[in-house]
């Protein structure tokens, strides 16, 4: 009998030990959904103030542009200019052009200098800017250099064609040829924002002056979000009479002056290292 009292204890323990086992493992497994849930919480409230704020800034460019088309090139007098969007107050101001090349808006023979300015000879600076023309048309029509017909994915020897305009500078490197270490001596003297230069709207004149026809305008809108940190999206602007709306953004970004890190490598080079511009 004691025998028998001595195993029931043992499976008694063993019941318990088990228990508790299976306790400490089910409390781990719910601590972790725990986090889990509020780890996609915390990303989803994230994602939600992203979406808001970009809504607010996006709604604040498109009131400021309309109100310009509406008051022509006058208007630009008026910023920078506070617009409320809900209760958020946002401030837009009009950017001035910056002393870099629109990829957008560049010709052949801005092209070709600034390749040849870069260290290219000038056949290879013609392939360049044939290939990126090429780009950014809307024909099929291949340049003498270009890449119209050739198919390949970002990053690859194939290069692409989009038969539109480049939404950012970024968007360079898929361009056939054009490597990072291109990308880094390019960037600096690159935009995709470029405004209508200010001597072109002063010598407007007559009824045209009353319109905002045929203007290049970069918009940029900042707001304080809700952690003190300036938010800002910076929209180019291009109004055209015959267009179904007054306007139409070009392209969204921020055209910063980047580090010129090609500048560095050649300066690097004079002292005998070597620099990658290839």
């Amino acid at each position: 009998m004691a025998g028998a009292g001595h195993c029931r204890q043992h499976e008694t323990g063993s019941a318990l030990l088990i228990v508790l086992w299976l306790s400490l493992l089910l409390s781990t497994i719910l601590l972790a959904t725990a986090v889990i849930v509020q780890t996609q919480l915390a990303a989803a409230r994230q994602t939600r103030s992203t979406v808001a704020r970009d809504e607010i800034l996006r709604s604040a460019l498109d009131v400021a542009a309309f109100d310009l088309a509406l008051a022509g090139r006058p208007g630009l007098g008026d910023f920078p200019r506070t617009i409320t969007i809900g209760d958020q107050p946002v401030t837009v101001t009009v950017r001035p052009p910056r002393a870099t090349l629109d990829i957008n808006l560049a010709n052949d023979d801005d092209w070709v200098a600034l390749f040849v300015q870069l260290g290219e000879t000038p056949q290879d600076a013609r392939r360049f800017a044939d290939r990126i023309l090429d780009w950014r048309d809307k024909d099929a029509i291949p340049r003498a250099f270009g890449d119209e017909g050739r198919s390949g994915g970002p990053g690859t020897d194939g290069g692409q064609v989009a038969n539109r305009p480049f939404v950012a500078v970024a968007e360079l490197a898929r361009v056939r040829g054009i490597s990072v270490a291109r990308m880094d001596c390019l960037r600096p003297y690159l935009t995709v924002l470029g405004g209508t230069p200010p001597p072109r709207l002063a010598t407007v004149e007559g009824a045209d002056a009353a319109t905002a026809d045929g203007m290049r305008v970069a918009f940029e809108a900042r707001l304080m979000s809700s952690e003190d940190r300036v938010e800002r999206l910076t929209g180019l602007a291009l109004y055209r009479a015959a267009h179904r709306r007054p306007f139409e953004w070009v392209s969204f970004g921020d055209d910063a002056p980047q580090f010129d890190r090609c500048a560095m490598e050649r300066a690097a080079a004079l002292d005998g290292s070597p620099a990658s511009w290839q």
